[in-house]
Order: structure tokens, then sequence, then C-alpha cells
């Protein structure tokens, strides 16, 4: 065609030609030019991004190329083979990905194995080389005129991928509650069965990719199993010193449920509910550890829900001081100008001796030998674990059922948040029932410890292994457990700081169902069951803490404004403020949890959220909204990667495995 077009400009017969020629020649190079140049552009892109994606994914591959390479081969013969098998791969990743309008013949590459040393990273080089046939190429001046365009556009692109130019931490915050005992759609064993193997092969899919770095714990994980709580470890566990744990009471929620003020406390004395009964206590027990020591029991490290706003924040305050106006005057969480410091301590959970149905005669309770007593106009609760109607020698304070009688008038449903604050009961009763996690002070507490960030693959290993499924669901305080396993600053300290800047930060967050707190079944003035919340009680039920003079009260509803769900997908008409139902307090802790997933992504962390064999809309809503990059500095730490991935029993294993290989492009990303 070519040959033809200049045939027809070399030629002169005709009056109106060299004003076409004229016309035509420049007509014709900017045609060409421009044609030319934006296929050339294209093909050049897609070259480009090819390569760059090839040198990721051998990089990826890199551990499983090694570890097929045989035994016998060492030194330079080994490096060679991982050269050979590399430039296998890659060509067939190229010749996979490369679009299908480039041809073949149209580019050559090849592919340098780097190996690591312990001065320099090692990685993988591909160079490319383009040719492109123009179009419009040719028109060369073949008889001595000046050239216009080359018949060939050549070019040499490079694309260098290191093995150690990021280090990351990964939180796996992976759901244990009870419901994970379940067989999931499309599988054959149980859902936590499932997750442990899933999640054993990313951990160890990204030690492997992290196998060449010479930087030092290049790749850490930390583990936390969640259910109704957390567990952060109970006292003098590897993972605490106690340094954020209240042990002196002063976070108002610490004594909701202990009456340690008014008609049962004078001076030093506890007073029983009726005049002739009086038990001395020293005057310091003013927390939740002096009952636990009463009882006998040893607190198994769960934590209760932070009063807002630190529900949804990474603060911290030391409880090392003894005064509570130092610890309190410490910190204005929320700019309000109201010292809160105090709020910021960790409280211990600690679920009370929920009330006997009624003062009886040889009664026993729920969890008792043998029958429960019931009577319409008391409901029975159901974590009680000791008579309220008992002296702390064993002995029935009262025996007859007369109306006179003063254990009588103390009876019914109006008297039952009193019978639960009052404090002779647990005073030494030091029985040692050894509860568990299903009564006694330590209900709702099913899961193991928090693993702390480690880069010791085993240590992960181990706490994934030992997870079992037990107890409800609070996707919030799993989500915030793994974002301060992260942090640079206490309770867990052992992430790398912010200013890092070769350093990224994961939380892998796994739920099979919705957030969930117990209603008590049972129209007791609790309005719930015992849990990380505490009790949904209306305020008109609330004590005064002793130190601060504040009224404890229902802390669900608080920070659920429209200006605290601002970026959020809630908004504050969306749920009902006074939860007494499943539905309530599902919306309520969702709009807590989406506050957090906002905070997380601010502090530059990155989520990856998985709903595991879940039909929840209103849940996968939730954790769709949650997934997405870190944000540092007002910009996204990796732009343009979203996070959401769905699972049942015949995905979870491929879901898993796409996030180890995102988390491993991004970690070794050009």
């Amino acid at each position: 065609m070519l040959k033809k077009i200049r045939n027809f400009l070399e030629n002169t017969s005709g009056s109106i030609l060299p004003t076409m020629g004229i016309l035509i020649i420049p007509l014709g190079m900017a045609v060409g030019v421009a044609v030319d140049y934006t296929r050339y552009v294209n093909v050049r892109t897609d070259v480009q991004a090819g390569i760059d994606a090839a040198g990721i994914a051998s990089i990826a591959e890199l551990p499983n190329i090694k570890g097929n390479v045989p035994s016998n081969l060492t030194g330079s013969a080994f490096n060679a083979k991982v050269e050979t098998d590399l430039k296998t791969y890659a060509q067939g990743f190229l010749e996979a990905n490369i679009t299908s309008n480039i041809a073949k013949d149209s580019y050559t590459f090849n592919i340098t194995y780097i190996p690591a040393t312990a001065n320099t990273d090692g990685g993988v080089e591909i160079i490319a080389n383009i040719e492109y046939d123009t179009i419009f190429g040719g028109i060369n001046g073949q008889d001595g005129g000046p050239l216009l365009f080359n018949d060939k556009l050549s070019e040499k692109l490079t694309s260098l991928i290191t093995t150690g130019n990021r280090t990351i931490e990964v939180a796996l915050v992976m759901d244990n509650s009870g419901s994970m005992n379940g067989t999931p759609s499309g599988g054959s064993s149980t859902k936590i069965s499932s997750m442990k193997t899933a999640a054993l092969k990313l951990v160890d899919d990204l030690y492997k990719s992290a196998a060449d770095s010479p930087l030092p714990d290049s790749v850490q994980f930390s583990l936390v199993p969640f259910a109704g709580m957390v567990n952060v470890g109970p006292l003098g566990h590897t993972n605490l010193d106690g340094n954020f744990i209240d042990v002196n009471g002063f976070n108002p929620a610490h004594n909701e449920n202990l009456d340690w003020d008014g008609t049962f406390r004078t001076s030093s004395t506890i007073t029983k509910p009726f005049s002739n009964h009086v038990v001395k206590v020293g005057s310091d027990f003013k927390n939740r550890f002096d009952v636990y020591n009463m009882l006998g029991e040893t607190w198994e490290g769960c934590v209760e829900m932070r009063p807002w706003p630190h529900n949804v924040l990474d603060t911290f305050v030391s409880n090392q001081s003894t005064s509570y106006s130092a610890i309190n005057n410490s910190m204005d969480a929320d700019g309000n100008g109201t010292n809160d410091g105090a709020k910021a301590l960790f409280v211990p959970a600690f679920a009370p001796d929920e009330p006997d149905s009624k003062y009886a005669k040889n009664k026993r309770i729920r969890w008792g030998r043998t029958s429960v007593r019931h009577y319409n106009d008391d409901d029975v609760y159901w974590n009680s674990y000791l008579y309220d109607f008992e002296d702390s020698d064993g002995k029935q304070l009262y025996t007859d059922e007369s109306s006179s009688d003063p254990a009588y008038q103390i009876k019914g449903s109006t008297k039952q948040i009193q019978r639960t604050n009052w404090m002779f009961k647990y005073q030494n009763n030091n029985k040692t029932k050894n509860y568990g996690s299903w009564s006694g002070p330590n209900y709702g507490c099913t899961t193991d410890p928090i693993t702390a960030l480690t880069p010791t693959q085993s240590t992960v290993d181990s706490a994934i292994n030992a997870m079992g499924a037990n107890g409800t669901t609070n996707i919030q305080q799993g989500l915030t457990w793994g974002w301060r396993t992260l942090s640079e600053g206490l309770p867990f300290d052992q992430g790398r700081p912010k200013s890092d800047v070769i350093n990224l930060k994961f939380i892998i967050l796994l739920t099979d169902g919705n957030n969930f707190y117990d209603t008590d079944g049972d129209s007791t003035p609790n309005e719930s069951e015992y849990g990380a919340w505490g009790y949904a009680r209306p305020d008109s039920h609330s004590l005064k803490h002793a130190i601060s003079n504040e009224a404890t009260h229902n802390r669900m509803s608080e920070g659920l404004s429209s200006t605290d769900l601002t970026d959020t997908i809630y908004t504050m008409t969306s749920f009902d403020l006074t939860p007494n139902s499943h539905g309530d307090f599902n919306e309520i802790m969702n709009a807590h949890t989406a506050q957090s997933c906002e905070n997380v992504k601010q502090d530059g962390v990155s989520i990856y959220t998985i709903v595991y064999d879940l039909n929840d809309t209103a849940t996968e809503d939730l954790m769709e909204a949650c997934a997405g990059p870190g944000i540092i500095d007002g910009s996204t730490t990796i732009a343009g990667v979203e996070f959401y991935h769905e699972a049942d029993g015949a995905t979870l294993d491929d879901t898993f495995a796409k996030i180890a290989s995102s988390i491993s492009a991004i970690r070794i990303a050009k």
C-alpha cells in the first residue's frame, strides 16, 4: 500500500496534483503520526504492565520454585535452576496476561534472578525489548529525500521487583463464636476447622514470600480470637503487666453492679439489708478484683467495652498512678473539654451473681444441685451462682416466707437490681467453684488470650491451632483489639512506628455471624444478659460511682449522634437507642463497629474483611464498608485496592490465598 501511495505522490501529470500534494503530505504526516504513536503507546503500556505483574507474581512464586529445586543443587547451580524455572513461570504469566491484540513476535524478554545478600535486596529483573511495525512507516526518502517515518519503533523496558523493600504486620482477627462449630455451605468440616487450615496456609505463604528479604522480622503476625468478648490475658500472662487494667476501680464502668456505697457501706463496714447483720470488710475493697478474691476465683482475662469514645479509639492510660484525679485529668479524648482519662482504663469483665427468683427456705440457685423454685412475680436470671439470702458463714438469714419477714420484702422483680448489687453475698464466699465460662464471674469469657505481634511462625501456628468455637459475636471488640496489637503504643507495643515508611499494617477480619447481644429472655429490668457492654439497663437503675459520683448507665447508646457517625454507613435515625431486642442490639453494635473501622483506616491500617457463609445483608454491608486501605497523611497507603471478600466452605481457601497473594504483591510492589 505504501508503495502505491509513493507512486501516486511521484506522478506529476495533471494540473491539480501539485496542490493536492501540498495538502496530502502534512495531512498524511499528522494522521500517520497520531495513529502510529497511539498504537505504539498502547503496546508499550501493556508490555510494561505485563512485565511488572510478571515480576511481582514471580517473586510471590519464588518460595515454591525454590522448594522444588533438587536437593543436590547448591550455590550457582541452585541459582541457575531457580532462574530457569522463574523464566518459565514468567513466560507463562506474560502470555496469559498481556492483552491478546499484542503479537507475541513484537516483544522479547529476559528474566534475571538476583539472589539477596547481606547488603542488597534480592529480586527479579525483567527486560523486555519491543518492536512495533508502523502503519505509515517506510516513507523514508528513497530518492535522497528527508526521513519522515521509521518502519519500526523499538524500546527497551525494564521492571525490577525487589524482595526486601517492605515489612508487613498482620493481625488475624478470627471469629471464635459458637456458630463456627457448624458446617459451612460447600464444606465437609466445621467452619472453625476450615478457617484454621486456610489461616495456617496464609501465614505460611506470607512467611515464605519474605524468605529472601534482608530486612529483620519482615513479616509479623498477631492473633485475636473473638466471640462475645476478647481475652487479653489474665494478670501475670506474658501479654500483660497489668499496666492498662483498672485495678483501682477508677473507670466508672468498674462498679456498675457493685454497690460499695449507700446502705451497704458505712466507713469500713458493709451493712447487709437487715439491721442486725453487719460484715466488716477492708476499706480498700472497691474493685472487681477484690470480689474475685472473695469468691476464690481468678479473672480469666476478658475485658469489657470501654465507655465511648474510648471504645472506638486506640487510647491508652497507665494505671500506675493511684490518684483518680491524676489519671482522669490526663486525657480529653473527644475534645469536649471534659477530662475522662479514667474511662480509658480497661475494665476486667465481671459477671455479677444475678438474683435468685425469690427468697425461700432451702432455696436452690439455677446452677444448683436440685430444683429451681419459680414464682410468677419474679423471673429467673440466667447467671445466678450464689444464694442471695445466705450469710458469709453459709447460714440462711431467714427461714420463713411471711410478708413480715425482712427478706420477703426484698423479693420481687422491682428489687432484682438491688439484689444483684448486694456486696455481702460475696464476702468470705471463698468456695472455689471453678464455674467456667458459662456461669460465675467469668461468664461469657470463652476465647483464648490474644497472641501478641511476633515474627515467630511456630508461635502463630500454635495459637491458630488452639482456637475453639464458643460464645456470641462482638465484631467491634475483635477489630479494635486487632488494631491495638499493631500499634506502636501500649497496651501492645510490638508494632513498628508510623514513621517507618517501609512498613505496612493489615487486619484480616473474618466473621460468620452478625453482631449479637443476648436479651435476658425473662423481661427483667436488665434488658439483656451480661456481656462486654455490661447490662442494657435504663438509666433509672444506675448506681453512682463511689469515687467520681458519676451515675453509670447503658453505655451502648453513647457516641451515636449524627456527628459521631460522620463518614460511616449509619445515621442516628437508623436504629433504636433504647435496645431491648436482638435487632436493636445488632444495629447499635454495627454503628459502633462502623466508627471503629473508620478510625482504624485513618490510623494507616488496611482492612481485609471476610464474611464467611453468612446470608445477612446488614453484616455484609457493614463488612464491605469496613474493608479498605489505610490512610496516612491524608492519602491511601495502597491506592486503588479493594479488600472485600465473601466465602463459603468451597471458597474459603481460595479467599485466604487471594489475600495472601494481594499482601505479597503489595509488600514487593515496585
